[in-house]
Protein backbone atom coordinates (compact mmCIF):
# COMPACT_ATOMS: atom_id res chain seq x y z
CA UNK A 1 0.00 0.00 0.00
CA UNK A 2 1.60 3.27 -1.12
CA UNK A 3 0.42 6.63 0.18
CA UNK A 4 2.05 9.85 -1.01
CA UNK A 5 1.96 13.05 1.04
CA UNK A 6 2.70 16.27 -0.85
CA UNK A 7 3.96 18.12 2.20
CA UNK A 8 6.91 18.79 4.47
CA UNK A 9 6.36 15.71 6.50
CA UNK A 10 7.53 12.82 8.52
CA UNK A 11 5.49 9.74 9.00
CA UNK A 12 2.42 7.69 8.26
CA UNK A 13 0.84 5.92 11.20
CA UNK A 14 -1.49 3.07 10.38
CA UNK A 15 -3.30 0.36 12.28
CA UNK A 16 -2.58 -2.19 9.55
CA UNK A 17 -0.25 -5.08 10.37
CA UNK A 18 0.83 -5.53 6.73
CA UNK A 19 3.87 -3.75 5.33
CA UNK A 20 3.03 -0.11 4.61
CA UNK A 21 5.30 2.32 2.76
CA UNK A 22 4.93 6.07 2.65
CA UNK A 23 6.83 8.69 0.67
CA UNK A 24 7.56 11.66 2.90
CA UNK A 25 9.17 15.05 2.51
CA UNK A 26 12.22 15.74 4.67
CA UNK A 27 12.94 19.11 6.23
CA UNK A 28 15.43 20.38 8.79
CA UNK A 29 13.14 21.18 11.70
CA UNK A 30 13.32 19.42 15.06
CA UNK A 31 10.06 17.61 14.42
CA UNK A 32 8.89 16.12 11.17
CA UNK A 33 5.25 17.07 10.69
CA UNK A 34 2.32 16.05 8.52
CA UNK A 35 -1.28 17.28 8.24
CA UNK A 36 -4.13 15.38 9.88
CA UNK A 37 -7.84 15.81 10.54
CA UNK A 38 -9.23 15.36 14.04
CA UNK A 39 -12.41 13.36 14.60
CA UNK A 40 -14.60 15.31 17.08
CA UNK A 41 -16.63 13.33 19.56
CA UNK A 42 -19.86 15.27 19.15
CA UNK A 43 -19.87 16.91 15.69
CA UNK A 44 -19.53 15.56 12.17
CA UNK A 45 -17.08 18.17 10.90
CA UNK A 46 -13.37 17.44 10.79
CA UNK A 47 -10.84 19.77 12.45
CA UNK A 48 -7.50 20.36 10.64
CA UNK A 49 -4.26 19.92 12.55
CA UNK A 50 -0.87 18.30 12.27
CA UNK A 51 1.12 15.52 13.88
CA UNK A 52 4.72 15.97 15.01
CA UNK A 53 7.20 13.12 14.95
CA UNK A 54 10.03 13.01 17.49
CA UNK A 55 12.66 10.26 17.25
CA UNK A 56 14.22 11.36 20.54
CA UNK A 57 11.40 10.56 22.97
CA UNK A 58 11.56 7.13 24.58
CA UNK A 59 8.45 7.17 26.76
CA UNK A 60 5.78 9.18 24.94
CA UNK A 61 2.29 7.69 24.88
CA UNK A 62 1.04 6.70 21.44
CA UNK A 63 -0.68 10.06 21.02
CA UNK A 64 -1.01 13.06 23.25
CA UNK A 65 -2.07 16.64 22.72
CA UNK A 66 0.56 19.32 22.31
CA UNK A 67 -1.85 21.60 24.16
CA UNK A 68 -3.78 20.30 27.14
CA UNK A 69 -7.06 22.17 26.71
CA UNK A 70 -9.43 23.13 23.92
CA UNK A 71 -13.07 23.39 23.02
CA UNK A 72 -13.51 20.09 21.16
CA UNK A 73 -13.18 16.56 22.56
CA UNK A 74 -11.76 14.30 19.84
CA UNK A 75 -11.65 10.52 19.55
CA UNK A 76 -8.87 10.17 17.00
CA UNK A 77 -7.47 11.46 13.73
CA UNK A 78 -7.42 10.70 10.00
CA UNK A 79 -4.20 10.70 7.98
CA UNK A 80 -3.25 10.13 4.35
CA UNK A 81 -5.13 9.98 1.10
CA UNK A 82 -6.88 6.78 2.15
CA UNK A 83 -8.11 8.32 5.41
CA UNK A 84 -6.46 5.89 7.81
CA UNK A 85 -8.04 6.31 11.25
CA UNK A 86 -5.98 6.31 14.45
CA UNK A 87 -7.93 6.30 17.69
CA UNK A 88 -6.60 8.14 20.72
CA UNK A 89 -6.07 6.15 23.89
CA UNK A 90 -8.38 8.63 25.60
CA UNK A 91 -10.38 11.50 24.03
CA UNK A 92 -8.36 14.72 23.82
CA UNK A 93 -9.56 18.28 23.98
CA UNK A 94 -8.01 20.26 21.15
CA UNK A 95 -8.23 23.61 19.44
CA UNK A 96 -8.22 24.30 15.70
CA UNK A 97 -4.83 23.57 14.11
CA UNK A 98 -3.74 21.89 17.32
CA UNK A 99 -0.67 19.64 17.20
CA UNK A 100 -0.37 16.03 18.27
CA UNK A 101 3.02 14.95 19.60
CA UNK A 102 4.25 11.53 18.46
CA UNK A 103 7.39 10.14 20.11
CA UNK A 104 8.78 6.97 18.52
CA UNK A 105 11.72 6.11 20.76
CA UNK A 106 12.21 2.78 22.50
CA UNK A 107 9.50 2.32 25.12
CA UNK A 108 7.11 4.78 23.46
CA UNK A 109 3.53 4.00 22.52
CA UNK A 110 4.53 4.13 18.85
CA UNK A 111 7.29 1.54 19.41
CA UNK A 112 4.77 -0.68 21.17
CA UNK A 113 2.38 -0.42 18.21
CA UNK A 114 5.03 -0.51 15.48
CA UNK A 115 8.12 -2.27 16.90
CA UNK A 116 9.46 -2.89 13.38
CA UNK A 117 9.85 0.14 11.08
CA UNK A 118 12.55 1.79 9.02
CA UNK A 119 13.27 5.18 7.50
CA UNK A 120 15.42 5.56 4.38
CA UNK A 121 16.08 8.54 2.07
CA UNK A 122 15.09 8.24 -1.58
CA UNK A 123 16.29 11.70 -2.69
CA UNK A 124 17.68 14.90 -1.20
CA UNK A 125 14.19 15.95 -0.11
CA UNK A 126 12.20 12.75 0.25
CA UNK A 127 12.35 9.62 2.34
CA UNK A 128 10.45 6.38 2.63
CA UNK A 129 8.95 5.21 5.89
CA UNK A 130 8.24 1.48 5.99
CA UNK A 131 6.09 0.04 8.77
CA UNK A 132 6.29 -3.69 9.44
CA UNK A 133 8.83 -4.50 6.68
CA UNK A 134 9.08 -8.22 5.98
CA UNK A 135 12.54 -7.91 4.39
CA UNK A 136 14.25 -4.70 5.58
CA UNK A 137 17.47 -5.51 3.70
CA UNK A 138 15.73 -5.00 0.33
CA UNK A 139 15.77 -1.25 1.04
CA UNK A 140 19.53 -1.20 1.77
CA UNK A 141 22.40 -0.78 -0.66
CA UNK A 142 23.94 -4.20 -1.19
CA UNK A 143 21.11 -5.81 0.77
CA UNK A 144 23.01 -5.49 4.05
CA UNK A 145 22.06 -3.78 7.30
CA UNK A 146 24.53 -3.51 10.19
CA UNK A 147 22.84 -4.00 13.56
CA UNK A 148 23.89 -2.84 17.00
CA UNK A 149 22.11 -4.01 20.16
CA UNK A 150 19.99 -1.91 22.45
CA UNK A 151 21.51 -1.36 25.89
CA UNK A 152 18.51 -1.19 28.17
CA UNK A 153 20.64 0.17 31.02
CA UNK A 154 20.84 3.45 29.07
CA UNK A 155 17.12 3.99 28.65
CA UNK A 156 15.89 7.40 29.76
CA UNK A 157 13.60 10.04 28.30
CA UNK A 158 16.17 11.77 26.09
CA UNK A 159 18.39 9.27 24.34
CA UNK A 160 18.30 6.09 22.35
CA UNK A 161 19.63 3.12 24.33
CA UNK A 162 22.51 2.19 22.03
CA UNK A 163 26.25 2.75 22.26
CA UNK A 164 28.61 4.26 19.72
CA UNK A 165 32.03 5.84 19.46
CA UNK A 166 33.79 8.59 17.55
CA UNK A 167 37.30 8.07 16.24
CA UNK A 168 39.42 10.76 14.65
CA UNK A 169 39.96 9.90 11.01
CA UNK A 170 43.49 9.41 9.79
CA UNK A 171 45.48 12.56 9.18
CA UNK A 172 45.68 13.83 5.58
CA UNK A 173 48.60 12.24 3.76
CA UNK A 174 48.87 9.40 6.27
CA UNK A 175 47.74 5.91 5.31
CA UNK A 176 46.97 3.32 7.97
CA UNK A 177 46.95 -0.29 6.82
CA UNK A 178 45.29 -1.39 10.08
CA UNK A 179 43.03 0.44 12.50
CA UNK A 180 43.25 -0.53 16.15
CA UNK A 181 39.86 -1.65 17.48
CA UNK A 182 38.24 0.54 20.08
CA UNK A 183 37.81 -0.72 23.64
CA UNK A 184 34.57 -0.83 25.62
CA UNK A 185 35.58 2.35 27.44
CA UNK A 186 35.63 4.24 24.13
CA UNK A 187 31.89 3.74 23.62
CA UNK A 188 29.21 6.05 24.99
CA UNK A 189 25.44 6.56 24.67
CA UNK A 190 24.44 7.33 21.08
CA UNK A 191 21.28 9.27 20.28
CA UNK A 192 19.39 9.65 17.00
CA UNK A 193 17.35 12.68 16.00
CA UNK A 194 16.36 14.34 12.76
CA UNK A 195 17.08 18.04 13.27
CA UNK A 196 20.07 19.57 11.51
CA UNK A 197 21.63 21.44 14.41
CA UNK A 198 25.41 21.27 14.63
CA UNK A 199 26.89 18.28 16.39
CA UNK A 200 28.54 18.62 19.78
CA UNK A 201 31.73 16.62 20.24
CA UNK A 202 31.90 14.53 23.44
CA UNK A 203 34.11 16.10 26.07
CA UNK A 204 36.60 13.24 26.11
CA UNK A 205 37.59 13.93 22.48
CA UNK A 206 37.97 17.71 22.65
CA UNK A 207 41.67 17.73 23.52
CA UNK A 208 42.45 15.42 20.59
CA UNK A 209 40.45 17.64 18.24
CA UNK A 210 42.09 20.85 19.44
CA UNK A 211 45.57 19.33 19.12
CA UNK A 212 44.88 18.29 15.52
CA UNK A 213 43.55 21.77 14.70
CA UNK A 214 46.52 23.58 16.23
CA UNK A 215 48.93 21.24 14.43
CA UNK A 216 47.61 22.77 11.20
CA UNK A 217 48.87 26.19 12.32
CA UNK A 218 45.36 27.53 12.95
CA UNK A 219 45.03 30.24 15.58
CA UNK A 220 42.51 29.26 18.28
CA UNK A 221 40.97 31.09 21.21
CA UNK A 222 38.14 30.42 23.65
CA UNK A 223 35.09 32.65 23.85
CA UNK A 224 32.52 31.57 26.40
CA UNK A 225 31.35 28.05 25.60
CA UNK A 226 33.04 27.98 22.19
CA UNK A 227 36.50 27.30 20.80
CA UNK A 228 37.11 29.71 17.91
CA UNK A 229 39.29 29.15 14.85
CA UNK A 230 40.54 32.43 13.41
CA UNK A 231 41.30 33.22 9.74
CA UNK A 232 41.18 29.63 8.48
CA UNK A 233 42.47 29.36 4.92
CA UNK A 234 40.74 27.09 2.37
CA UNK A 235 43.72 24.72 2.50
CA UNK A 236 43.54 24.52 6.30
CA UNK A 237 39.79 23.92 6.23
CA UNK A 238 40.20 21.00 3.83
CA UNK A 239 42.72 19.50 6.28
CA UNK A 240 40.50 19.82 9.35
CA UNK A 241 39.83 16.50 11.09
CA UNK A 242 36.78 14.34 10.61
CA UNK A 243 35.41 11.64 12.90
CA UNK A 244 34.39 8.09 12.05
CA UNK A 245 31.14 7.02 13.76
CA UNK A 246 31.50 3.47 15.08
CA UNK A 247 29.03 0.95 16.51
CA UNK A 248 29.53 -2.63 17.67
CA UNK A 249 27.93 -5.70 16.13
CA UNK A 250 25.17 -7.52 17.98
CA UNK A 251 27.55 -10.14 19.37
CA UNK A 252 30.27 -7.60 20.15
CA UNK A 253 32.83 -9.30 17.90
CA UNK A 254 33.06 -6.59 15.23
CA UNK A 255 33.02 -2.82 14.91
CA UNK A 256 31.29 -1.01 12.05
CA UNK A 257 31.72 2.49 10.69
CA UNK A 258 28.22 3.76 9.92
CA UNK A 259 29.04 7.34 8.97
CA UNK A 260 31.51 10.18 9.17
CA UNK A 261 31.30 13.51 10.96
CA UNK A 262 32.80 16.21 8.71
CA UNK A 263 34.02 19.66 9.83
CA UNK A 264 30.85 21.24 8.40
CA UNK A 265 28.86 19.05 10.78
CA UNK A 266 30.42 20.39 13.99
CA UNK A 267 31.67 23.89 13.05
CA UNK A 268 29.68 27.13 13.04
CA UNK A 269 30.90 29.88 10.70
CA UNK A 270 30.63 33.66 11.10
CA UNK A 271 31.27 35.24 7.70
CA UNK A 272 31.82 38.83 8.84
CA UNK A 273 34.73 37.82 11.10
CA UNK A 274 35.90 34.73 9.18
CA UNK A 275 35.76 32.73 12.41
CA UNK A 276 34.79 29.07 12.78
CA UNK A 277 33.77 27.78 16.19
CA UNK A 278 32.61 24.62 17.92
CA UNK A 279 30.87 23.92 21.21
CA UNK A 280 33.02 22.99 24.22
CA UNK A 281 30.13 21.89 26.43
CA UNK A 282 29.82 18.31 25.16
CA UNK A 283 28.90 15.65 27.68
CA UNK A 284 29.54 11.94 27.80
CA UNK A 285 27.23 11.09 24.92
CA UNK A 286 26.82 11.86 21.23
CA UNK A 287 23.70 12.63 19.22
CA UNK A 288 23.55 11.93 15.49
CA UNK A 289 21.58 14.83 14.01
CA UNK A 290 19.74 15.31 10.73
CA UNK A 291 22.66 16.01 8.43
CA UNK A 292 23.86 12.48 9.25
CA UNK A 293 20.64 10.57 9.85
CA UNK A 294 18.98 11.90 6.70
CA UNK A 295 21.69 10.14 4.67
CA UNK A 296 21.25 6.73 6.30
CA UNK A 297 18.77 3.91 6.29
CA UNK A 298 17.84 3.35 9.94
CA UNK A 299 15.92 0.23 10.94
CA UNK A 300 14.21 0.49 14.33
CA UNK A 301 13.89 -3.22 15.14
CA UNK A 302 12.51 -3.16 18.66
CA UNK A 303 11.15 -6.68 18.20
CA UNK A 304 14.74 -7.95 18.41
CA UNK A 305 16.14 -5.19 20.68
CA UNK A 306 18.40 -3.70 18.03
CA UNK A 307 18.82 -0.78 15.64
CA UNK A 308 20.28 -1.22 12.15
CA UNK A 309 22.16 1.17 9.86
CA UNK A 310 22.84 0.94 6.14
CA UNK A 311 23.55 2.99 3.06
CA UNK A 312 20.32 3.75 1.15
CA UNK A 313 19.68 2.46 -2.35
CA UNK A 314 20.19 5.96 -3.78
CA UNK A 315 23.47 7.85 -3.64
CA UNK A 316 22.97 11.25 -1.96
Amino acid sequence: MMIVFNLVSACLVTLASATTTTVIRMDRTYYYSFPIEYIPEEVNARIPGRALLNTFDNFAPLLRSWYGTGRESCLGMLVGDNRVRIDFETPMRITESCDVFLGIGFGSGFAGRFPNHLLTPVSQSEALLVLNPTNPAEYADGGRILYTPLDLSLVDTRQYPIRGALRLSEEPGRTETTVQPLTDSDFFPLGIQMSAIKHTIPRRLLNQLIARIEALGIETFEEGRYMCLNNVTPEQFRALPSFDIIVQSEDGSRQYQIGQLEPDDYLFYTECTNVYEFDLTGGNEFVMNGNLTQKLLIHFDYEHNRIGFADPLVEL
